[in-house]
């Protein structure tokens, strides 16, 4: 069982003190701390609960879109609350204490904080938010889980999670996002890329509950009847999904995997003898020597462009896998070391992790830093001159391990620590894909399956696999 605290708030918001107007909302300064709510729409607010008064908001990986300042949002103030109306819902902020309640048109409640506190600091560096909970309201979403359509009753971690040979279910997976739309007329996404974990009324039935292991405490109320108008404004919100090119909605061979050039033409002819109406052949991590390597194994595949050309012919695109990991005996692993672009431990030389399983054990394996922008430049200059030459193009990428899968307490990273940057680490990795490409190739559509994401990953053209 996740412990998840939903006892009396500590260190929480306290009474109201004053509020001022901001550029985009208002701001209101607490015993212990402030709220901010910033309108992104007239059906979209922002709120921050802020620990301490010289907290900040976090930074956003995950939203792109900027809040409106041309919103009209009405203010009134009694002696007991503070309330501010867009004209599709208000947002009631009570005094003593401070919590907070959202309002249709109509001035029937949506969701509630309850009446003592709605903002906790259970220990620590965690927060969680907590609100009321009906017993009409039905959750959906959070990413990719085994565990049925509506999560209530559930307790689930927001964590990346890659899991093999499953045979049960499974509430934690790859890809995870902290956002739950609903049937009772909103969805709330949780803007804190932190290990963190929902509880759908799983500790109290009248409770629902939202903590992060670090950050500051940030989420978007979405008013919303259905869950379609829900999620587009989650995509105004966090991006929305480019089209994918015609072929990567056909059928998608793959396995585990084709050694050689020889194989991997075999399996063409024979889809083609079958009348299988192939679309795309997927080229597992035999296609390169060693892990790491941004190059073709030649004395594998002697001539992967005219193969490529070939399948092409046959109606067929390329793609191939790559890994944010590389074996000691990468090409790349020596210069990157030096530059200074994998993951580190505490005494700021490179992670080794020995026993590395694509080498039988035999070497240790090291994880790019792609929370490192020059890694991320570096990663990406390798890219062209295996994709393309004169005469055939790989049509796309494969993204594998990105969870990252192996990531251990102790490793550090540019951004910092473990549980602050592994839920985002896969997102920066297809934001540098798809934008070489995009310069590499203008006007072609980009193709990434991916095994891992997290909110907003979708811009990026990426299309999970599991």
């Amino acid at each position: 069982m996740i412990s998840s605290a939903v006892d009396a708030a500590q260190n929480g918001h306290g009474s109201y003190q004053s509020h001022q107007e901001s550029e985009y909302g208002y701001s209101i300064r607490t015993e212990n701390g402030a709220v901010n709510l910033s309108w992104y729409s007239p059906t979209m607010v922002r709120v921050d609960h802020l620990s301490g008064p010289e907290a900040e908001p976090d930074s956003s990986y995950s939203v792109i879109k900027q809040p409106d300042p041309q919103i009209s949002i009405s203010e009134n103030e009694t002696s007991r609350y503070l309330e501010f109306n867009s004209g599709v819902f208000a947002v009631r902020v009570n005094k003593d204490p401070v919590y907070l309640t959202f309002y249709d048109a109509e001035g029937s409640q949506i969701l509630t904080e309850p009446a003592d506190g709605g903002f906790e600091i259970p220990e620590g560096e965690r927060k969680q938010a907590t609100f009321d909970l009906d017993e009409h309201t039905a959750f959906y979403g959070t990413g990719m889980r085994g565990v049925g359509f509506n999560l209530r009753g559930k307790e689930l971690e927001v964590y990346n999670t890659q899991n093999y040979g499953y045979q049960e279910p499974l509430e934690t997976m790859n890809v995870n996002i902290p956002m739950t739309v609903t049937n009772s007329g909103y969805a709330l996404f949780f803007d804190n890329r932190w290990r963190s974990y929902f509880d759908f009324g799983y500790q109290r039935e009248d409770r629902f509950s939202f903590r992060t292991e670090g950050g500051e405490m940030t989420y978007y109320f979405i008013a919303g009847e259905h869950v379609a108008a829900q999620l587009k404004d989650y995509t105004r919100l966090t991006g929305r999904q480019p089209i994918p090119p015609k072929w990567g909605l056909g059928y998608i061979q793959s396995k585990f995997g084709y050694e050689t050039e020889e194989e991997a033409r075999g399996i063409v002819d024979s889809l083609r003898m079958k009348n299988i109406p192939t679309d795309v052949l997927v080229l597992d991590l035999y296609w390169n020597e060693n892990m790491g390597d941004l190059s073709w194994d030649r004395r594998a595949f002697p001539d992967p462009y005219g193969m490529i050309r070939d399948f092409k012919a046959e109606g067929i695109q390329t793609v191939l896998i790559s890994q944010p990991y590389m074996e000691e005996y990468s090409r790349n692993f020596p210069p990157a070391d030096s530059l200074g672009y994998l993951v580190m431990d505490e005494n700021g030389d490179t992670y080794r992790m020995e026993e590395w399983w694509s080498c039988d054990g035999e070497c240790f394996g090291v994880l790019l830093d792609f929370t490192n922008p020059d890694t991320r430049d570096w990663w990406w200059s390798h890219h062209p001159e295996f994709m393309q030459n004169d005469t055939a193009n790989v049509a796309g990428y494969w993204t594998d391990l990105g969870e990252p899968e192996r990531h251990h307490e102790d490793m550090y990273h540019h951004e910092g620590v473990v549980e602050e940057v592994h839920n985002t680490y896969n997102l920066k990795w297809a934001q540098l894909l798809f934008n070489g490409h995009r310069e590499m190739r203008p006007g072609e559509r980009v193709f990434n399956l991916s095994r891992s994401g997290f909110a907003g990953i979708q811009r990026y053209a990426t299309f999970p696999w599991s």
